[in-house]
């Protein structure tokens, strides 16, 4: 981050000590636990860094974990089991009655409501360490969930307000994801350009998603991130994989990105945009890059859309 004079963006994950789930929001006193160290790492460095942390023009944004909301994945498992062992123990604030729960059972909205109060409660920590309006300022708090359901966000974020308070204290931003895909272009006989226009027409059915959640933000007061974007793919569909392949290296993908974000995402109330990402490979199992070789010439087609959009002149 400091290499490249950008801000930093990490996740800290769903096991780490410290930012204990009992108490209010207050100072941790568990100076030895692995988010009261991270904290001191990213303000102070350590001799790795040559005691130098996050240089203070740069801000940190942090999420907890990555996609807790993902039934496949083990963080999932963990923050529910957690969350349902927090309310058998007794005196949580997850089954709160406040607010009814939307989609789901009991169990699964506590689970919901536990990863934004993890959030809520390591924003705490980051503040002592910080100081006093670090939080949201320059140390930015990001609830990511579940794109496709706008009503959980709502439900969450309605849960936090009433029981933490206003949530512009301890949140900088909501975030999901904002990939558009090649479904439509998955069957034998689509051209290269029948994969181009896919991902147009996939980009256009984005509109009133990321309006709900433009809606959100604005009634929450927060900006509105998403924590992975840019072009998909039907993961694990081999059908016309090749031309699928050929149209993520097609000079037209440049403007496919472009468009994306300048008419379907800016202008609806989107703020940070995540392309995901730098380097990868392309394959049925996704075509998620900017590039697919670190050594190659940048100046790939989707690399040149990320210029155009940031205003980045390559030497």
């Amino acid at each position: 981050a400091n290499q490249a004079k950008k801000d930093i963006w990490i996740n800290i994950p769903v096991s780490a000590s410290g930012a204990g789930f009992k108490g209010t929001h207050t100072p941790s006193d568990e100076k030895d636990s692995y988010i009261y160290q991270l904290a001191l790492l990213l303000r102070d460095g350590n001799e790795y860094t040559d005691r130098k942390g996050v240089d203070k023009s740069l801000n940190i944004y942090f999420e907890h974990s990555n996609e807790v909301w993902n039934f496949g994945f083990r963080q999932y498992s963990y923050n529910q089991a957690a969350a349902e062992l927090e309310v058998k123990k007794g005196g949580s604030q997850l089954n709160s009655s406040k607010v009814p729960w939307v989609n789901g059972s009991h169990a699964q909205v506590w689970g919901h409501r536990r990863h934004l109060e993890r959030i809520y409660r390591i924003a705490g920590v980051f503040e002592e360490v910080f100081g006093a309006g670090s939080v949201p300022e320059r140390v930015r708090p990001i609830y990511a969930w579940w794109t496709i359901f706008p009503d959980q966000f709502n439900n969450t974020l309605s849960w936090a307000a009433m029981t933490y308070g206003d949530v512009t204290k301890y949140l900088w931003g909501m975030a999901g994801t904002h990939y558009y895909s090649d479904t439509e272009a998955a069957r034998e006989g689509a051209s290269v350009s029948d994969v181009i226009q896919a991902l147009r027409d996939d980009s256009d059915k984005n509109v009133n998603r990321t309006k709900a959640l433009a809606a959100l933000k604005e009634h929450f007061r927060l900006k509105l991130c998403s924590y992975e974007a840019g072009t998909g793919a039907t993961v694990g569909n081999r059908t016309n994989i090749g031309n699928r392949i050929l149209a993520q290296r097609d000079p037209r993908i440049t403007s496919v990105i472009i468009d994306d974000v300048r008419d379907n995402y800016w202008p609806l109330g989107g703020d940070s945009y995540n392309y995901f990402t730098l380097n990868g490979a392309a394959s049925r199992y996704g075509c998620f890059f900017l590039l697919e070789d670190l050594f190659e010439p940048l100046n790939t087609y989707k690399m040149q859309a990320i210029w155009e959009l940031t205003g980045y002149k390559p030497k």
